[in-house]
């Protein structure tokens, strides 16, 4: 093959490989709707806890001494 020939076919493998690469950056409609599931909570909100955040945060409190090693050794 002459050099003229390889650089058609080179430019050629070029543009498709761009072409391709820019085919797969385009959005799908389902993401550009976004997250339809049920909205975020914060824990103390659920229904176990009731509201109440200072039991919530005594509670988680609580269950993080009882994993301390340190702490139930002494």
């Amino acid at each position: 093959m002459s050099l003229q020939a390889c650089a058609v076919q080179l430019r050629y493998v070029l543009i498709c490989a761009i072409a391709l690469g820019l085919a797969g950056c385009g959005k799908d409609k389902d993401a550009v709707a976004g997250y339809q599931g049920k909205p975020d909570i914060h824990a103390w909100d659920s229904p176990e806890a009731g509201g109440a955040k200072t039991e919530w945060m005594r509670q988680v409190e609580t269950r993080t001494l009882g994993q301390n090693e340190y702490a139930r050794m002494r």
